[in-house]
């Protein structure tokens, strides 16, 4: 797997009557998790399209290992080793998690047309897909239709599809917004293993508590403007809250707010998957 530092420079980017990038300057190093924070419109997803390929910027430049890039296109991003995991996930879900992994990529039968699904040598199809998911240490049945599967699993499929290329950037975008705490940390056991294996690993997300289990650097954006870049045991959490917001967040809570003793809801036999179902609420 290749290993390659990215680099922002001057990054600007101007929509009609908008700056939502003014001159960002960031250094993404490999083997580590740096995260992009910011309030919502602080720029992250803007910069986040720029290194994907997506648009362009309107003044600036990327460089890889010292070299300047340019991307015309996602495909161009793609070739230069920088994939991206989307909040809103794109698998399709009538196919298997070896489908998914290596859509587009179907190995055929010696001697096949390469027409349809006869051609297609699906015990090599299972074996690389599950050669994939054992190399980041993920057990799943490759078999398995992914409509099956629950939201952090499927997040995993797509994870692999990416590394599948073996991509030298992994972008990650509010990765855990659907993840409860149990996948959550399985999540970031995984993104650990290809931080230890030398891949740059981009990380947005708005849950603050996270970022010391997970983060080793973290760039704060607000209103287009790079606000800094610190180490995580630099970054306390009011540190953050002031360069997302311009102003420290209260410790506590106001003077006026008092603890009561009434109720205010009791949930009983909640569920994760299917419909909740509570014996009593009020």
């Amino acid at each position: 797997m290749p290993v390659a530092k990215l680099r922002t420079i001057g990054i600007r980017k101007v929509y009609p009557g908008t700056v939502a990038l003014n001159d960002v300057s960031i250094a993404f190093d490999p083997g580590k998790v740096h995260a992009l924070l910011g309030k919502n419109g602080a720029g992250k997803t803007t910069l986040i399209k720029i290194l994907a390929g997506a648009i362009q910027p309107t003044a600036g430049s990327l460089e890889i290992d010292g070299q300047p890039v340019r991307f015309g296109s996602p495909q161009d991003a793609f070739r230069k080793g920088i994939a991206t995991v989307y909040q809103e996930l794109s698998l399709f879900p009538e196919l298997t998690v070896a489908e998914n992994i290596l859509l587009g990529r179907l190995p055929h039968r010696s001697g096949g047309l390469g027409l349809g699904r006869c051609a297609i040598d699906w015990r090599r199809v299972y074996e690389r897909a599950a050669a994939v998911l054992a190399e980041l240490g993920v057990e799943l049945d490759v078999r398995k239709k992914v409509r099956h599967l629950g939201v952090a699993q499927q997040q995993l499929v797509e994870i692999a599809r990416a590394m599948s290329y073996g991509p030298s950037v992994l972008m990650l975008d509010e990765p855990t917004s659907a993840l409860s705490h149990h996948e959550t940390a399985a999540l970031f056991r995984l993104i650990r293993t290809l931080a230890g294996r030398g891949v740059v690993v981009i990380y947005i997300s708005h849950r603050l508590q996270e970022l010391s289990a997970i983060v080793d650097r973290l760039s704060v954006l607000r209103d287009g403007d790079l606000i800094g870049t610190l180490s995580m045991p630099d970054a306390t959490p009011q540190r953050i809250a002031s360069m997302m917001f311009g102003r420290a967040l209260p410790e506590g809570c106001p003077p006026d707010v008092t603890a009561g003793t009434a109720t205010v809801m009791d949930v009983r036999g909640l569920a994760r998957r299917g419909a909740l179902k509570t014996s009593a609420s009020r």
